[in-house]
């Protein structure tokens, strides 16, 4: 029997944390950064077992880097998939060194103001997502 592709972009996941679980979606998987994936954390906490929120769009969010492995290793529940909006897509946009990139594309040298406004792309480790999304 063949697997599922994992971590598939717009995937949503439940995080389970602390009694409660917090919604993740995968809005940007690179082709050049290997096994690269940015993931979008909704900052509300919902009780266990409970379906995709309708409002879950609409609710602030931050984003972490990861790898896919990370997803694997934890093993999530896939709550469902949803389409990934422009607005997610350009959540992508970030300094890589001194380059501005947005998902796979190497826009420009990043310029001094780029880099102080601009998140860097800092890929995290599965137990320091997990942390992360904790502080939801």
């Amino acid at each position: 029997m063949a697997q599922p592709q994992l971590a598939a972009l717009g995937s949503i996941y439940r995080v389970p944390s602390k009694g409660y679980v917090v919604f993740i979606k995968v809005i940007y998987q690179s082709l050049i950064f290997k096994e690269l994936v940015l993931l979008r954390v909704f900052e509300r906490r919902f009780p266990i077992g409970v379906d995709v929120s309708e409002d879950l769009p609409t609710l602030p969010s931050r984003c972490i880097y990861t790898g896919m492995g990370t997803i694997r290793a934890k093993k999530w529940d896939q709550a469902g998939t949803e389409p990934v909006t422009d607005a997610e897509a350009q959540m992508s946009l970030r300094t890589v060194a001194r380059d501005v990139w947005l998902g796979d594309s190497l826009l420009r040298p990043a310029s001094d103001e780029d880099m102080k406004r601009l998140p860097k792309m800092l890929v995290y480790g599965a137990n320091l997502v997990e942390l992360e999304i904790g502080k939801a």
